[in-house]
């Protein structure tokens, strides 16, 4: 298992590569380095809580739990936005547009997640 530090190290890092995808036009690899960013956040924040969650229902169980405490409400709807990234990175359903708006909120969340876990 990854420490909160290696997850946060991860996260950043493909934040800064969906940025330069998308700058690039590679809206397929940026939705890929999205998913990476936001699935590395989550579990930052999780382990930080010395929780593990591997699967996918229990990331969406740990981001609802989160989103019910102050000043989170929105984690769970940005949350949304790395899922659709993640499904586009295999299918290309996405426009250009909708993914520079999805990596945008994903940096939002990325971000969030990231304090936190204690790692701003």
């Amino acid at each position: 298992m990854l420490t909160i530090q290696q997850h946060a190290d991860e996260a950043r890092l493909s934040v800064g590569r969906m940025m330069q995808d998308v700058a690039d036009g590679r809206s397929l690899q940026a939705s890929n380095q999205a998913w990476h960013a936001a699935k590395h956040a989550v579990n930052a924040a999780a382990v930080s809580r010395r929780l593990n969650p591997v699967k996918y229902p229990e990331k969406r169980k740990f981001l609802e739990d989160l989103a019910a405490e102050p000043g989170n409400r929105a984690i769970f709807r940005w949350m949304e936005h790395p899922w659709r990234l993640h499904g586009n990175a295999d299918q290309g359903f996405m426009d250009d547009n909708d993914v520079a708006e999805a990596v945008r909120i994903t940096g939002l969340l990325v971000n969030r997640l990231l304090t936190i876990a204690g790692c701003p």
